[in-house]
């Protein structure tokens, strides 16, 4: 039955599927093994590495630049507090003792130290809407953002002062 090497499988008296079958000698020779690709596994290397080091690029740009987003936001906070406690000040003082305060108006030393070439400047108007007065606070940034201003008033509008 197996003297050639060769099995045949009847399906139908004129078909039949050949199977060819090899005696076993309990080793497995070179031959049997699937042949690899060469040149492959550097491929796929090349591919993985390429792929690994432009995910890092592309992570820790974004990682930098939310440390700066972060560091803003930080100084915005500081530079509000600075106004609100600057403004605070100058609204308990009456009007003759503000103003000789604002021309000579500077960021504490805090702030100063946080941000860089602090400028804060100070405007007293006096309109329709009332008296006011307007802090702006201003330090070298990256992007040169516009600075940060706050507004408090002294004296309503004659028309909410009569209500």
């Amino acid at each position: 039955m197996c003297r050639l090497g060769i099995d045949r499988f009847y399906l139908t008296h004129h078909q039949f599927i050949s199977v060819k079958t090899k005696p076993d000698t309990g080793m497995k020779s070179l031959k049997e093994h699937p042949r690899r690709r060469a040149g492959s596994t550097v491929t796929e290397l090349l591919v993985a590495g390429t792929l690994l080091l432009t995910t890092v690029a592309i992570v820790g740009r974004m990682t930098v630049q939310t440390q700066r987003i972060w560091i803003d936001i930080r100084h915005s906070q500081i530079a509000m507090d600075e106004l609100d406690n600057q403004l605070d000040r100058l609204v308990a003082l009456d009007l003759q003792a503000l103003k000789s305060e604002l021309p000579n108006l500077v960021a504490s030393q805090p702030v100063r130290d946080v941000l860089a070439n602090s400028q804060l400047a100070a405007k007293l108007i006096e309109d329709e809407d009332g008296q006011r007065i307007e802090l702006s606070l201003n330090w070298d940034r990256a992007l040169g953002a516009r600075p940060i201003t706050m507004v408090a008033w002294i004296e309503p509008p004659s028309s909410v002062a009569d209500e």
